[in-house]
């Protein structure tokens, strides 16, 4: 969120207030972002995304994956576009790919809907992370987070 966004939101509800100046806060929490309205006001706008209760649920059910016989295997700790040559990682499909192309690495590396599902939780860890750590500092970064999050409310895997 913005002091410009804000702006619009304080001119739209707050009519009386749309002379009062909007500035950003130091941040210091994770649910608010916080705007100095004038001197004396402030106003606190949700930094959670409207997928929040779909992510939540999302989550609930793939912690409930049992554990893989096999070990965990993973490729790439960071496994993001900028660091893609070639990846054999189903974290990566969820990060790149949209539902249609999504599947040919699945196939290509003959993911069952466990592992499917596993790739997918590992993806929703790591977004949840970048989408607001990197929101100033990275916006491609957060942008990255914050897609793969649409993805996986879109189109959550099948749970085995």
């Amino acid at each position: 969120m913005t002091a410009a966004e804000v702006r619009v939101l304080v001119d739209q509800q707050f009519p009386a207030r749309r002379d009062l100046p909007v500035r950003p806060l130091p941040q210091s929490g994770t649910d608010n972002a916080l705007f100095g309205l004038g001197t004396r006001l402030v106003a606190r706008v949700p930094l959670v995304p409207d997928d929040v209760e779909p992510l939540r649920r999302l989550w609930a059910r793939l912690c409930t994956l049992p554990p893989s016989r096999g070990g965990n295997v993973m490729t790439h700790g960071d496994l993001i576009p900028g660091n893609v040559l070639v990846a054999g990682d189903l974290l990566a499909a969820w990060h790149l790919f949209d539902v249609g192309p999504r599947q040919a690495p699945r196939a290509d590396l003959g993911s069952g809907d466990l592992q499917w599902a596993r790739g997918a939780a590992w993806a929703l860890q790591q977004a949840l992370g970048v989408g607001w750590y990197y929101v100033d500092s990275n916006p491609a970064m957060s942008s990255m987070g914050l897609r793969t999050l649409d993805r996986l409310v879109a189109h959550p895997p099948a749970m085995p």
